[in-house]
């Protein structure tokens, strides 16, 4: 089985051919287009394709004898489970980390980690392969100190069962109950200080029973 994973940045009808010289079995497609996934049906492909804009988003497609079916999304985006009916059947998890999230510490990798563990459920059965654009490097780590490039590694690497998701995911929440108690405390200490002082300008201004494959293309 040969798995490709590519952000092809744009305009996949015009690279195509780079796309079809890699004799892919299964393919994810950060950054395109919706109408150029559906095109590739014209290459005997199955296609999906996810996104709010409909000239950006991750694309899926795979061969066209083999069933590509999604499972309930989400929350998070855009983190995309689906089964493929290939003759060993197996759970994709196609991923593009990106800009999404409300808040700016919860966007790129942070929502791959956010969705990895809310759904243990993901990992509980057939084999896995979590593939995709996840726009993280660990010298990004010191940006979130949840969920951060490393944190996903560490998930990846672990046991996949509920158990251990559940734990982990209890460890999460109570790591950010001590950050918010912290971040309360100290905007308590910086009021009170500012309120103190007679200065006008002194004031406060921030898988797994994962199936581990060799992709054609990273």
């Amino acid at each position: 089985m040969r798995i490709v994973t590519w952000n092809c940045q744009m305009a996949l009808h015009q690279k195509i051919d780079s796309l079809l010289s890699l004799n892919a079995d299964v393919a994810v497609i950060p950054e395109c287009s919706e109408k150029s996934v559906i095109a590739c049906r014209q290459y005997r492909f199955n296609t999906l394709w996810f996104g709010s804009n409909p000239r950006k988003g991750p694309g899926i497609i795979c061969r066209e004898d083999w069933l590509l079916r999604p499972l309930p999304q989400p929350e998070q985006k855009w983190i995309v489970p689906l089964h493929v009916g290939s003759p060993a059947p197996f759970t994709l998890i196609a991923v593009w980390a990106c800009a999404a999230g409300v808040r700016r510490e919860d966007r790129y990798i942070r929502q791959v980690y956010l969705a990895l563990i809310a759904h243990p459920e993901w990992f509980t059965g057939e084999a896995v392969i979590v593939a995709g654009d996840f726009n993280s490097n660990k010298i990004w780590d010191r940006k979130r100190r949840i969920g951060n490039h490393s944190d996903v590694v560490k998930l990846l690497n672990s046991t996949w069962t509920r158990k251990r998701l559940s734990r982990a995911t209890k460890h999460t929440e109570r790591k950010l109950a001590r950050l918010s108690i912290c971040s309360a405390t100290k905007t308590s200490r910086i009021t009170s200080t500012t309120s103190s002082s007679r200065r006008p300008g002194n004031h406060a201004s921030k898988v797994s029973r994962s199936a581990s494959r060799k992709t054609g293309q990273k």
